[in-house]
């Protein structure tokens, strides 16, 4: 879902971001409060893949990447070609 939000604009990368932060805290935490089960982490693991893949096919080949997206990669390219 996230990774969904991400590709739909500024606001849902922002929240990407914010949560990544925030599960990085709190795996640090629980690391260090000896509270992480590791039994979990594989099944964390392959959630994130699963999402990340059923993402990349509905957005990569189902629905094609947003025109404002396209835009913003093509004058991100532009900028750097002009920054050279």
């Amino acid at each position: 879902m996230l990774s969904a939000a991400a590709d739909r604009g500024r606001a849902g990368q922002w929240l990407l971001n914010a949560v990544g932060i925030l599960a990085i805290a709190v795996l640090v935490w629980l690391t260090t409060t000896d509270a992480l089960v590791l039994e979990a982490i594989p099944w964390l693991l392959l959630g994130l893949a699963a999402g990340t893949a059923v993402n990349r096919l509905y957005f990569g080949v189902v629905r094609p990447v947003p025109a404002f997206r396209r835009r913003g990669y093509a004058s991100d390219a532009a900028a750097d070609d002009r920054s050279q």
